[in-house]
């Protein structure tokens, strides 16, 4: 493993606590590249730009992981709350934005 590789995986440690996951995510997109794992590459473009048509590492039949399923009150990072539009109260949306918007 190179020395750029060891640094980042060190960076991602040690900031994993403190730092917003959306920062940690173009770490480990750097650290993918330095590795050459594509398939993690592409998945933290898509955590981290979001899942819509715009985003280069969207590919077809690429879905919203359900994992990205919320409930809730949303609210933005200056307390506004945010208005979702649901198929119907109380059920799961998918959120496909970017993890920036997301946080």
């Amino acid at each position: 493993m190179s020395e750029t590789a060891v640094e980042l995986i060190q960076a991602i440690q040690k900031n994993v606590s403190s730092d917003p996951l959306s920062k940690l995510l173009q770490v480990l997109i750097l650290l993918a590249k330095e590795v050459n794992d594509s398939e993690c590459e592409r998945w933290a473009k898509l955590e981290s730009n979001g899942y819509h048509k715009d985003n280069p590492a969207l590919l077809e039949g690429d879905k919203i992981p359900s994992y990205r399923n919320v409930v809730g009150y949303y609210v933005d990072r200056f307390g506004r709350t945010v208005t979702v539009n649901q198929p119907e109260p109380g059920q799961p949306l998918l959120i496909g934005q970017s993890l920036f918007f997301v946080e």
